[in-house]
Order: C-alpha cells, then structure tokens, then sequence
C-alpha cells in the first residue's frame, strides 16, 4: 500500500484520489491499518520498527497528508541501539509533530531508551511522553482536520514486554478509549449545559 500511494504521489495523482485508493485496499493488521472513529483526520497504525520501515511508512503519509504529520513512535528494547537516533532522524525529517514514546521495551528502562532516540534530533521540536496511551492521547488531541495521526512501532501486538511481563496493550485500544472519553466528556458536557 505505501509502495503505491508513494508511486501515485510521485506521478502527480492528487493526494485525495491516494487516499480513496488507500480505503479500497484489505487491510492487514497493523500494517498502515487505517482506524476511523468518524474523525476528520485519518490515523493509520504500523508496525514500523525499523528505520527503513519507519521511512517507507512516513514518506508514505507524508505524500497524501492534506496537512499536518503527526508521527507516534518509539524503539524496541534489546535491539539494535545504534537505529535509535536513526529513526529519531526520519521521524524529524517528514513528520510536523513528534512525539517520542515507549514502544516495546523488553528488558530496557523506556527513559534510557527514549534518551539513545532523542540524540538523533537536531532541534527540540519533538515531545517526550513515556507512556505509550498518552503519547497517544496526545497526537489523537492534536490532530485537525486534514491530519494524519502515525502511530509506528507497535501494530498488531496485543501486550508489550516490561522487564519479562507481558502486559495487555494495544494501539488500536489506546486509540478506542480516546474516542470513547472523549464521547464521554461531550455527552457529560452537553447534560451540564441543558440541567
């Protein structure tokens, strides 16, 4: 799907016709799934963990983004440090709002890990948040219309590793309970102004 919507881009296709042709395609899980809560900004989560995966994802995106880029991501634990500062690079290069988060942390603390990542910014422009559901509540409370919401790293994963547990998570969860407060507060709101 990236391959083709960066293809499209590239010939000159309108970013709106990409993104017609995204919503046709089957989605894999977690492989730029898109998620509609009936938003006026599209949120697409993925895998991409990797920096040549998180480049392909964001150049991507960033090619049928009307607007802003906002990009969630963080690094696996236990992996490859030296790709830490690389993805903090690509993430600064194509996304408008960066926020840098715990991804699979594994054995690691998520702060060590967020430090290695962040040395790959060349300005401060980016946000920090540890937790991975606020990181996202975060981006989901950014977003405008004609945004893209990139969540990267996470996926399909239905738990992620802390020091040997697995922990029940997911994104699209996280991303389910935002849209469910948010129902919530409106829903309370609306009930304080009309008693």
């Amino acid at each position: 799907a990236l391959a083709a919507a960066a293809t499209a881009w590239g010939l000159g296709i309108p970013s709106e016709l990409i993104r017609q042709g995204l919503t046709q395609l089957h989605q894999v899980p977690g492989r730029m799934e898109k998620v509609d809560f009936g938003q006026d900004f599209d949120i697409f989560i993925d895998f991409a963990h990797t920096p040549a995966a998180l480049e392909s994802l964001l150049k991507g995106l960033k090619g049928i983004a009307d607007k802003r880029l906002i990009v969630v991501f963080g690094a696996v634990g236990n992996g490859d440090k030296g790709k830490r500062p690389q993805m903090a690079a690509i993430a600064q290069k194509y996304g408008d709002v960066v926020i840098v988060t715990s991804t699979q942390p594994k054995y690691e603390d998520p702060d060590a890990i967020i430090d290695e990542i962040v040395q790959g910014f060349t300005s401060k422009k980016y946000i920090r948040i540890v937790q991975r559901e606020q990181a996202i509540e975060k981006a989901l409370s950014l977003a405008r219309a004609g945004d893209i919401v990139a969540l990267a790293g996470f996926g399909h994963q239905k738990y992620k590793l802390v020091k040997g547990q697995a922990i029940p998570y997911s994104d699209h969860q996280a991303v389910a309970n935002f849209f469910m407060r948010a129902a919530q507060e409106e829903t309370a709101a609306g009930t304080e102004t009309t008693a």
